[in-house]
């Protein structure tokens, strides 16, 4: 076999290679620690990658704020829902990630909740009911 293709022969077999290996690497991490790097008040669930802790204080800190939060009854953030939802109520369900969960926010500062002070205030309290179920980690794929 010429120089050539024996070179380029032995160029492809070390990229495969490195490729291979790699892709192994990076399987074997998400196995392995992609559970360990949820936040603290997570907990694992059979349907989602994870849920957060009902009744629990979590603490959320950065360089940019350091707020402490407590979740409901059912992991939320917020109010425990009245169940069952009175008749004259509306409810509005905002599902999303730490942004719609208000990570950085303290208390009243998250746009759910801010939302909710709007509508009390554009439509009487009680009317409407926003239920904050975002959940810091969670993402759309």
């Amino acid at each position: 076999m010429p120089k050539a293709p024996r070179l380029v022969a032995r160029a492809v077999s070390v990229v495969l290679s490195l490729t291979v290996s790699l892709a192994v690497l990076e399987w074997g991490w998400r196995i392995v620690k992609l559970k360990q790097l949820t936040i603290p008040a997570g907990l694992e669930h059979p349907h989602f990658h994870h849920r957060l802790a009902p009744d629990h204080d979590n603490h959320y800190w950065s360089a940019e704020f350091d707020v402490h939060i407590r979740t409901n009854h059912y992991g939320l953030r917020g109010p425990n829902p009245v169940t069952p939802k009175p008749p004259d109520t509306i409810r509005l369900l905002l599902l999303g990630d730490s942004f719609t969960f208000g990570v950085g926010a303290p208390k009243g500062r998250s746009y759910p909740e801010r939302l909710q002070a709007l509508l009390d205030e554009e439509c009487g309290a009680g009317r409407w009911r926003v239920v904050n179920e975002g959940v810091p980690g969670e993402n759309s794929s």
